[in-house]
């Protein structure tokens, strides 16, 4: 079995690589685009009056390599094949996206207690 794992790890590491280098995130005036995918490419964009909820997730290996997922819901999207959600971005980079795009949809800072 040690054999087909020293045979498979590097292809698993590779893999793991061009998947994260696969992933894009940008920011337009009013629409947000998404691209992810090695062997097929798939391209998603919203506008900014679409946008229902935004979250920024963390797991713990996400805290210790400051990382985090934005997550974006959108109205009217229905069986979306490609959502948006966009892992392995800096941490800081996202919290700043994640308050960037609350004031864009109008929505108020929460006030946590």
């Amino acid at each position: 079995g040690w054999v087909a794992g020293v045979i498979t790890l590097p292809l698993l590491l590779a893999w793991a690589f061009k998947k994260s280098k696969s992933m894009q995130y940008a920011r337009h005036k009013n629409a947000i685009i998404y691209r992810s995918g090695i062997l097929n490419r798939k391209t998603s964009i919203t506008f900014s009056d679409k946008i229902q909820a935004i979250s920024v997730d963390q797991s713990p290996f996400d805290r210790r390599w400051k990382m985090a997922k934005l997550s974006v819901d959108t109205a009217a999207a229905g069986q979306a094949e490609h959502l948006i959600h966009a892992p392995y971005l800096d941490e800081q980079f996202a919290f700043n996206e994640l308050q960037f795009l609350r004031v864009k949809t109008g929505e108020e800072q929460p006030v946590f207690g």
